[in-house]
């Protein structure tokens, strides 16, 4: 039966409410990334200013993502039980704080201390969550998520470029006190932005969990204890434990990368504050572009089971070949201090440093899009949490990792990130066929089927 004029009209009007908070949401991760990224290239800089080495960038990395680790189960239970509204604010005001006090700080310890309030700095965290509650399973939802990186890539394109040119006039701090302003608007905005659907969600053919009359133990609402939040959290994880495991794996390798990468830029290729911010936003651009239309496309037209193999597969390949030519660069580097030959010469070091990259970037958006489909939607926010806290922890010891490695030579990271990865795919190539015992207790506990994950839904099947 066709809907009548004035129920066509309600969910029209419903519809383009939607949409609008979803573009906000797009927008405000946007500026989210701007400011964060301002002052990214220039901390290397910085910490170097202040009396640190390299050791000391590590471990300030390090101290940054054990605060976050901390963070991120509990903004993904605040975002059950009070919806992405009020996590939005909340953290936009903690991302002010935490500029506020980078923006005075003169010694090292000030330092550590504006990395405190990023216990709440979360934003791709509640922009993911607010995604996945307005957007049904499958290619669609990882289509939007894709989208939503877009929108992060163009603040993180924006925010180095414009973070390296005025670190380059001298001024280190001019970058944080924009990132102060650009986060108190971001939390204006957010009063107008979503908080749970108020409509029924589209729905792929594939049944997920959403289709339960499983909930959130702590929805919005709801008064939980910490023993009601402590046995969530588990049973979530539990619910997307192979694709929680491959996410905390990878991100100790990403988390070596993302750490050591501005040292060797900055000491071994003699990369300027400018220089630092050009690559960071032409990266950030690729990504973008690719964000927008690549994973779309990829996830088209292969299951996400051969999605994750295939990245992986590329990740290894990139680090690998990586591992070579700066086996080569390195030669180069010792014999030569000109930074002009140095940095025509790694191009192809970075051209594949930047393939890899994006290869990383579908297996994350794969790897939400299908944990989000094996939990409730009130439980969406604490499997967010999860997540965010898993690549936080991995973020805890990568740094220093990295750094050690590059100590001896900046290529001997790349070698160790290849052969991580490696042990990774070769857990996903037999996971269905030798299951391990974690995986049967998994399968146990969880109820979720292996072909949950590795089959796509038939959208042939129409749903009412």
């Amino acid at each position: 039966m066709g809907l009548t004029k004035t129920e066509d009209a309600h969910s029209t009007k419903a519809a383009s409410e939607l949409s609008a908070a979803v573009w906000l949401v797009y927008i405000n991760v946007a500026l989210y990334a701007t400011c964060y990224q301002l002052q990214r290239p220039i901390e290397p800089f910085l910490v170097k200013e202040l009396g640190a080495d390299n050791a000391g960038y590590g471990h300030l990395q390090s101290f940054f993502s054990a605060i976050q680790t901390v963070g991120a189960p509990v903004v993904g239970v605040l975002l059950s039980k009070y919806g992405t509204k009020a996590a939005f604010v909340v953290m936009f005001l903690a991302s002010a704080m935490s500029y506020g006090i980078l923006s005075q700080a003169t010694s090292m310890e000030m330092l550590y201390l504006s990395k405190v309030p990023a216990l709440l700095q979360h934003g791709f965290l509640v922009a993911q969550t607010a995604i996945a509650d307005v957007t049904a399973d499958g290619s669609s939802r990882t289509a939007a998520l894709g989208r939503l990186t877009t929108a992060y890539t163009v603040g993180a394109a924006v925010g180095p470029a414009l973070g390296g040119w005025l670190g380059a006039s001298g001024d280190y701090y001019l970058g944080a006190r924009l990132a102060v302003a650009g986060s108190l608007v971001s939390a204006a905005l957010s009063l107008w932005g979503p908080s749970r659907p108020s409509l029924p969600l589209p729905t792929s053919g594939r049944k997920s969990a959403d289709a339960t009359d499983g909930t959130s133990v702590c929805g919005p609402g709801q008064t939980a204890s910490v023993g009601a939040a402590v046995g969530e959290l588990t049973s979530v994880a539990i619910a997307v434990f192979p694709l929680l495991l491959t996410k905390i794996c990878t991100s100790v390798g990403n988390a070596m990368y993302q750490a050591s990468m501005p040292l060797v830029l900055r000491d071994s290729f003699g990369f300027t504050e400018s220089d630092m911010g050009f690559y960071m936003a032409t990266f950030s651009c690729v990504s973008g572009v690719f964000s927008a239309v690549g994973i779309k496309v990829i996830a088209d037209r292969f299951q996400p089971r051969q999605i994750i193999r295939l990245m992986l597969t590329g990740m290894i390949g990139g680090f690998i070949l990586k591992a070579l030519i700066g086996m080569q660069l390195s030669y180069v580097i010792d014999a030569d201090a000109d930074h002009i030959i140095e940095k025509s010469a790694a191009y192809t070091w970075l051209i594949i440093t930047v393939l890899g990259a994006l290869c990383a970037h579908t297996l994350a958006v794969v790897i939400t899009s299908e944990s989000t489909s094996l939990v409730s939607v009130g439980q969406r926010g604490t499997l967010m949490g999860i997540e965010h806290g898993s690549f936080s922890a991995a973020r805890v010891v990568g740094p220093s990792l990295g750094v050690m490695l590059i100590a001896s030579n900046f290529w001997h990271v790349d070698a160790a990130i290849a052969a991580l990865d490696g042990c990774v795919l070769v857990y996903w190539m037999t996971l269905y066929v030798c299951p391990c015992p974690v995986l049967v207790y998994w399968m146990t506990l969880s109820d979720v089927q292996p072909t949950k994950i590795a089959d796509k839904p038939d959208r042939s099947k129409k749903t009412d």
